[in-house]
């Protein structure tokens, strides 16, 4: 099944233990977490995380690790700058009661100010990974960004670019509720344990318990004003932004995801930003974190996509 390892873990963990810290930036609205490490190549690899989730966890939550395998994977080749940070109000990162810094389009303001700042002077060409909601984050970026020929690449792992009618009436209506109701649930969900109600949306059926305990903990990092501003303030990139995206496109999903199920969400934006079929792929017995379920195959993807694309910027 190629599942996740102790020893991945171990590394996820490792690589945040030497290079997270605390941070303040006049572009954010409170201190954020960020993991940077720096090497001498140009290219730095930028890792963005989902709805109410993490870029990489922390020592202190050691189940928490939403892309530090992916993270580990780039540090251990030790030639590349890697940089992650979790938004406003996640892991982390500061909450503010104030809705406005989680709107999407604040978010990636203060995500293209924090890449600008923090990542080596020296980079000149950037691969932006993003998981879910990070997607959306990842390619508005690649949008906005002043040199756009400097992004060479999106990863973009479970992308969440169709809402249903359901999920749109939910996003509506949060801000009517107070923000105990967010802690409350978040909190009943996290006694259901590997059976939660996060872990089942984000593992495949046949997962271990290691991994659903992992969802479970997810769920119960963040408080809950800024759970209900962050489902308050989301919007996704659809057909709107992936029409105008022109940096190369690697795809990876889950066959069993029930949050970003791969048809509409990797098909439509394979059709919209016209992704070549060799750059997609649903892996099976995968879900939501497909990079935690398929660890070693997810790696595998990322490291050779940033190899094709260094090389085609040589040319």
């Amino acid at each position: 099944m190629h599942a996740v390892t102790d020893s991945q873990l171990a590394a996820a963990l490792d690589v945040v233990a030497r290079n997270g810290r605390i941070v303040s930036h006049p572009a954010c609205a409170a201190p954020v977490h960020v993991v940077s490490i720096h090497r001498d190549s140009p290219l730095c690899v930028v890792f963005l995380h989902g709805l109410t989730g993490q870029a990489s966890g922390s020592p202190s939550l050691p189940r928490v690790k939403e892309l530090g395998c992916q993270m580990a994977a780039i540090d251990q080749q030790q030639t590349h700058s890697v940089l992650a940070f979790d938004y406003v109000g996640h892991g982390l990162s500061h909450p503010v009661d104030a809705l406005e810094p989680y709107l999407t389009a604040n978010i990636v303001k203060a995500a293209m100010a924090l890449i600008e700042t923090l990542a080596p002077k020296h980079a000149s060409q950037f691969i932006m990974v993003g998981h879910s909601y990070g997607c959306t984050i990842a390619s508005r970026i690649s949008l906005e960004w002043t040199r756009r020929d400097q992004v060479l690449g999106l990863v973009l792992m479970s992308p969440k670019s169709e809402t249903t009618d359901k999920e749109r009436e939910f996003f509506a209506s949060v801000p009517k509720y107070p923000a105990f109701v967010f802690s409350a649930y978040s909190w009943l969900d996290s006694l259901r344990g590997a059976s939660s109600g996060v872990a089942k949306g984000g593992f495949a059926a046949n997962s271990s318990k290691e991994l659903r305990l992992f969802g479970t903990d997810l769920s119960s990092t963040m408080s809950g004003i800024a759970r209900k501003n962050v489902m308050a303030g989301v919007t996704f990139a659809g057909e709107e932004v992936y029409t105008k995206v022109t940096a190369p496109i690697l795809l990876i999903g889950g066959i069993e995801d029930p949050v970003a199920p791969p048809t509409p969400n990797i098909t439509g934006i394979a059709q919209w930003a016209k992704v070549p079929e060799s750059n997609v792929h649903i892996l099976e017995n995968a879900s939501h974190q497909v990079m935690l379920e398929k660890a070693s195959a997810v790696n595998g993807l990322l490291l050779a996509f940033i190899a094709e694309r260094l090389e085609a910027a040589a040319q």
